[in-house]
């Protein structure tokens, strides 16, 4: 570690195991430590204007050689830190910008989207320079984003991210004098809502389990337990506590929205289906659901088919919904979509009569005033006497609906075939839901009938695969045949 009166520059290291010993290991690039103009202590990574890391030992002497210099003449009031960061180049303060939200240790997914909207507004705005930022080019920027078919909520989006960058230039790396994002204003959101989900009806829900085949269990923990859509794909088997007769889910903080660990817990029958499909040979740390159902799996919908000699066509894979006749958009322009099945967790707990204040336990939401917040103590509620007023979950299906759709129960861990898919839909009567009931109503038509119909089905031997890909169809019926 190269030292210096009021700073200096070293590379962290990190303690491994290598052939049963301790070994310690150096990070490949240097940081710098040093205090400021006003006395306040920093610790970042060195970068070079053209965004990269420092790893020659010599050019991290240099710059905090250069560092000192700058402090120094700035604690002697003459130069302003804002003046001299002026002419920065915007590449370099998001570069910048990315390693403090990597510190905090945001997530993947928020980092990419930060950078992916900030680079989006600068590019769309003109902004090259730090010294370009002004109320005046960010408000054209957001306008041309709204003109652009952009709904109120994604403009927001858009302004959140800027803002946050603005914030942290301004109060945290102190190159930024004012902040002129907090003069412009949050566009109203409920004047113009785009998309807004509807809740499943039980009777709909059991429907969606009938036929849901392989998929029967995700879509039962996602309506009877709540979880968003992510933690469920986060969900390993370690997090469940099965065994008790309090049976419930542990939530590992990382895995979580809030990044707080909660603990959840879980109807019996709900439970019991879990427990049912852990296979003997699962580690602890593997994950409950391999996949994920896609959209398109759920509710259906086109693509394009690239055929043997080489022409495209447009196909129509054909979702749950579709199998049970649900319409994906009701008279309100409600839509379905996977996040609304917590969606209708939610909604059950007010149907079925669950205490307010153990619906915002269940549903994981922060509570919201003084009364709630501070004088409630929630430990006293029994959650589990309050999850278990939402109704059971059916195991069996309905026969008329299991007639009808020529669906299977097939469990995890067996074999399905390919089901035929619908290549268009012209001259056919659509639906509301975007799609023909008589088309999906019976799908387990002979070979014959698709081919008159213009549809595709599989020949040749038949194509098999694990189960636990979700996105797979379970099996149609053979010829023509009613369910197995």
């Amino acid at each position: 570690m190269a030292r210096r009166s009021q700073g200096c520059v070293y590379r962290k290291s990190k303690t491994v195991i290598r052939g049963g010993k301790r070994q310690s290991v150096k990070a490949g690039f240097y940081r710098v430590r040093y205090k400021d103009a006003s006395g306040e202590r920093r610790d970042h990574v060195l970068v070079l204007p053209n965004g990269q890391r420092v790893t020659d030992k010599s050019v991290a002497e240099a710059e905090l050689t250069r560092i000192l210099r700058q402090v120094e003449r700035e604690a002697a009031g003459l130069i302003d830190p804002t003046v001299e960061s002026a002419s920065m180049p915007m590449r370099v303060v998001l570069a910048r910008y990315i390693q403090y939200l990597r510190g905090k240790q945001r997530t993947r997914k928020y980092v990419v989207q930060a950078l992916s909207y900030v680079k989006r507004m600068m590019d769309t705005a003109g902004i090259a320079r730090l010294a370009d930022l002004s109320e005046d080019k960010i408000e054209s920027s957001l306008a041309r984003i709204a003109n652009g078919g952009a709904s109120p909520a994604t403009v927001n989006a858009y302004r959140k991210h800027v803002l946050a960058l603005v914030r942290w230039a301004v109060h945290t790396a102190r190159i930024l004098g004012r902040n002129p994002v907090e003069v412009i204003q949050r566009r109203d959101e409920q004047a113009d809502t785009r998309k807004v989900r509807r809740a499943l009806a039980v009777d709909e829900a059991y429907q969606l389990l009938a036929v849901s085949g392989p998929r029967r269990l995700f879509y039962a923990a996602a309506m009877w337990s709540g979880l968003r859509v992510n933690e469920l794909r986060q969900l390993e088997w370690r997090d469940l506590v099965l065994d008790s007769e309090r049976s419930c889910v542990r939530l590992r903080a990382v895995t979580t929205k809030a990044r707080r660990g909660d603990e959840l817990p879980l109807r019996p029958d709900l439970a019991a289906e879990l427990r049912d499909a852990d296979p003997p040979s699962a580690e602890p740390t593997d994950r409950v659901f391999e996949t994920i159902p896609s959209l398109a799996t759920f509710k259906g919908g086109w693509y394009m088919h690239k055929g043997s000699d080489g022409a495209k066509e447009r196909r129509y894979r054909i979702g749950d919904l579709d199998w049970t006749q649900i319409p994906t958009e009701d008279a309100q322009g409600r839509s379905l979509d996977l996040y609304a099945l917590r969606t209708s967790f939610v909604s059950w707990l007010g149907v079925y009569g669950v205490d307010p204040r153990a619906q915002i336990m269940l549903a994981r939401h922060s509570p919201q005033g003084v009364t709630l917040g501070n004088y409630q103590d929630f430990a006293l509620f029994d959650l589990w006497a309050e999850i278990a007023k939402l109704p059971a979950i059916h195991c069996e299906a309905a026969p008329d609906l299991a007639k009808a759709t020529g669906t299977c129960d097939v469990r995890p861990g067996k074999v399905a075939r390919p089901v035929a898919l619908r290549p268009d839909r012209e001259g056919v009567e659509v639906a509301a839901s975007g799609r023909t009931p008589e088309s999906v109503s019976s799908p387990c038509q002979n070979r014959k009938t698709l081919q008159s119909k213009g549809e595709t089905t599989f020949s040749g031997p038949q194509t098999h695969w694990a189960m636990p890909d979700l996105n797979r169809r379970p099996p149609p019926c053979k010829g023509g045949a009613l369910a197995n």
